[in-house]
């Protein structure tokens, strides 16, 4: 039978007749990342979230843009050209 310990993670195998641990397997702790390993994390994340943004402001712009070219086209017609 396999048990997990909750306190440390280790894999308990157990023998159910004698109810014996006959083997261990300690749990692998994770890898502590360096300060420098963090630090680099974020820049990246810094990156991602600004080339976002700045898609997403040069997209407005662009509708921006268009619509205003939409809006002096039609001021630009007479009303019977609108009527058509």
């Amino acid at each position: 039978m396999k048990v997990v310990c909750p306190v440390c993670k280790s894999i308990l195998w157990i023998d159910k007749d004698t109810e014996q641990v006959i083997k261990v397997e300690k749990h692998k702790a994770k890898k502590k990342a360096s300060l420098d390993d963090l630090l680099g994390k974020e820049l990246k994340k810094k990156e991602l979230v600004d080339e976002t943004l700045k898609a997403a402001y040069d997209i407005s712009q662009k509708k921006k843009a268009e619509a205003k070219d939409k809006f002096e086209e039609l001021i630009s017609k007479s009303p019977e050209e609108l009527d058509d």
